[in-house]
C-alpha cells in the first residue's frame, strides 16, 4: 500500500512572527507498506476464508437437503389424502344409495323407521367423512405449495373489501 501525508500551514514561536515569510512550513511524507514478512497471517487469513466457505456451502447444501424432504414428505401426504378421499368418496356414494334404498322400502312398509334412521345416520357420517378428507386434501395441496416455497410467511393477508349493494 501506497501513501502520500502532507502539511502546509504556519510554524513559529511567537504568535508576532506568524505572518512573516520565514514562518511559513510545508512537508510531504511518502509511506510505503508491503505484507512481505507476514506471509504467517496472510496464509492465516487465507485459511480463514477456505473455512468460512466451506461452512458456508454446508449449510447451503443442508438448507437444500431439508427442503428436498420436506417437499417430499409434502407429497407424500398429499398422495395419501387423495387416496383416502377416493375410498371415502366411494363410502359416501354407498351410504347415499342404501339411505336412498332404505328410505322406498319404508315408504313401501318393507322397513321399520329404525332402519330408515340408522340408515340416514350412516349416511351423515360417510359425508361427514368425506367432508374432512376434503378438507385434509386441500391442507396437503397448501403444504406442497407451501414445501415448494410459494408461501412466505410473512406476506400479509389482503385487506378486506367492502361490498355495497344499492
Amino acid at each position: 500500500r501506497i501513501s502520500v501525508s502532507g502539511f502546509v500551514g504556519f510554524l513559529s514561536g511567537d504568535a508576532a512572527r506568524l505572518t512573516e515569510g520565514n514562518a511559513k512550513a510545508w512537508s510531504i511524507t511518502p509511506s510505503i507498506s508491503w505484507a512481505a514478512f507476514d506471509f504467517g497471517t496472510v496464509r492465516a487469513r487465507l485459511r480463514a476464508s477456505k473455512a468460512q466457505a466451506e461452512g458456508a456451502l454446508a449449510q447451503y447444501q443442508q438448507a437444500v437437503l431439508l427442503a428436498l424432504e420436506d417437499t417430499e414428505n409434502a407429497l407424500i401426504g398429499y398422495g395419501r389424502q387423495q387416496a383416502r378421499l377416493a375410498i371415502v368418496v366411494e363410502q359416501a356414494k354407498a351410504a347415499r344409495r342404501a339411505e336412498q334404498l332404505a328410505q322406498i322400502r319404508y315408504r313401501e312398509g318393507s322397513e321399520d323407521f329404525l332402519t330408515l334412521l340408522d340408515a340416514q345416520r350412516t349416511q351423515l357420517a360417510a359425508d361427514d367423512a368425506l367432508a374432512q378428507a376434503e378438507a385434509a386434501v386441500n391442507v396437503g395441496v397448501v403444504g406442497v405449495y407451501k414445501a415448494l416455497g410459494g408461501w412466505k410467511q410473512d406476506q400479509a393477508p389482503a385487506a378486506p373489501v367492502a361490498v355495497v349493494n344499492r
